[in-house]
């Protein structure tokens, strides 16, 4: 009988300790949910302000009918950045307009400027990024919807610039990012997905 109490105690014991240990990592897990709200965001923040100062920088070396080695330099800051975002966009859920629109006025920048292979590299880097979100299945599908939405309206620029081929490939990404998300998400997720 004494073992058995004994037995019994040490049980439950066990069982405090699990169950103490359970709630410390519920509230680990939360207080870094919490942070990581906190940290997305002053991201989102940081980005709205990065925004701003790329549009104001781009809307003073656009004025110009040349580029000095100063604009050059800015340019290539600015795109430097925002391929930066692009990397941990999807893991972020940094708004994918934010990304498209802003690589297409530096697109159009380096056009107005005459650095047209610098343009067609900035294109040619963003069909890669679409690329890869096509097969970044890790990626939230609703992020992915809004991504392929941003291309389609990417795509129509183009179209409305005479730049047929460039909005038949932009629809053709978008497209393959709209089926894949459709093929790999399951069910319940593709409703709520559908009702965003």
């Amino acid at each position: 009988r004494q073992t058995a109490a004994s037995n019994a105690m040490r049980s439950l014991q066990l069982q405090r300790e699990a169950i103490s240990a359970a709630e410390q990592q519920a509230a680990a897990q939360a207080a870094a949910g919490r942070e990581f709200s906190r940290a997305k965001t002053t991201l989102l923040g940081a980005v709205r302000d990065l925004g701003s100062l790329s549009n104001a920088i781009l809307d003073d070396v656009s004025g110009r009918q040349t580029a000095d080695a100063g604009d050059a330099r800015k340019l290539v800051a600015i795109e430097r950045a925002y391929w930066d975002l692009a990397d941990i966009s999807p893991y972020f859920e940094i708004p994918p307009a934010t990304i498209t629109a802003m690589m297409e006025r530096i697109a159009a920048t380096y056009t107005q400027l005459g650095r047209t292979d610098e343009a067609r590299r900035v294109d040619a880097r963003l069909q890669q990024f679409t690329e890869r979100v096509v097969h970044n299945r890790s990626a939230n599908p609703a992020w992915r919807t809004a991504y392929a939405a941003a291309v389609v309206t990417f795509g129509d620029h183009r179209g409305a610039n005479s730049d047929d081929a460039g909005k038949a490939a932009a629809l053709e990404q978008a497209g393959h990012i709209y089926e894949d998300v459709c093929l790999a998400t399951p069910p319940e997720q593709t409703r709520a997905v559908n009702d965003l």
